[in-house]
């Protein structure tokens, strides 16, 4: 996602983290239960062997960047989608938001539901759907009581849709600052915080509405892949416990981006 908070973890974990599918050194090490994806990691999306690679050691779900704002598609979403659900992993899905009233939400929401739709994504049977709200140029403008009441507008719009798994990702700072958190209609939210030292697990991030999941790097490193990714801990289960994941919506429809070194 496109993080406020990103520089201090790429500072830190560039140091070289590496994935293992071996216990952490550290038990406080928080754990990596699902991962983040958008087109900055691949502009023509990730391979079926990546997913494959991550499905292998241990990693269920994935959030998938589809939309932003009321005209954009993520170029790689409908790769990501498809290759993802290929390898059986939970689909999760993304948007990011510059709504700044009720009405600009309602059709911010309505332009994601077009997009899940065309990427893939099935809203009875897949994951969460996720509205980002960290852009500075909202805060800047709203109050957090204004933007609270737009980012609820958003969630009702997607529940009217149809969409059961609605949830709301921010950083910590930007979710008690500039949100109202006792207001929101979702709770256990999904927060980012990047502790300075990840293998103490501390800070976390402050969760006022209820423990959800944590992204806690956004420049996380697997052992012999390419790139950095974002990783998070799901403490309240919203992103890797879909009732059954055997009824996750397949794909017979693998989106072919060239070999992918393992």
């Amino acid at each position: 996602m496109n993080k406020f908070t990103k520089k201090l973890g790429a500072l830190v974990l560039s140091a070289g983290l590496a994935f293992s599918t071996c216990p952490n050194v550290f038990a406080d090490t928080p754990k990596i239960d699902f991962i983040d994806v958008s087109h900055h990691n691949n502009d023509s999306g990730l391979s079926l062997a990546f997913y494959q690679t991550i499905k292998k050691s241990g990693i269920n779900a994935v959030v998938i960047k589809v939309s932003d704002g009321q005209n954009y598609l993520d170029p790689a979403a409908s790769v990501n989608v498809a290759n993802a659900k290929q390898a059986g992993l939970i689909v999760n899905a993304y948007h990011y938001a510059r709504f700044k009233s009720n009405a600009e939400a309602k059709a911010e929401a309505k332009w994601f539901d077009k997009k899940l739709q065309l990427v893939g994504f099935d809203k009875s049977k897949d994951g969460q759907v996720v509205v980002d709200v960290e852009d500075p140029t909202i805060y800047s403008h709203v109050s957090a009581a204004s933007l609270t009441e737009y980012t609820n507008t958003f969630i009702k719009e997607m529940h009217d849709l149809g969409y059961s798994r609605v949830d709301l990702y921010t950083g910590s700072a930007f979710y008690n600052a500039h949100l109202e958190p006792k207001s929101l209609s979702v709770s256990e939210p999904w927060l980012a915080r990047y502790p300075l030292y990840p293998e103490t697990g501390q800070p976390q991030p402050d969760f006022s509405n209820g423990k959800g999941a944590w992204q806690w790097s956004s420049s996380y490193k697997f052992v012999g892949i390419p790139g950095v990714f974002d990783v998070s801990q799901d403490f309240s289960g919203k992103y890797t416990n879909v009732a059954k994941v055997d009824n996750a919506t397949p794909t017979k429809v693998v989106k072919k981006i060239g070999s992918f070194p393992c």
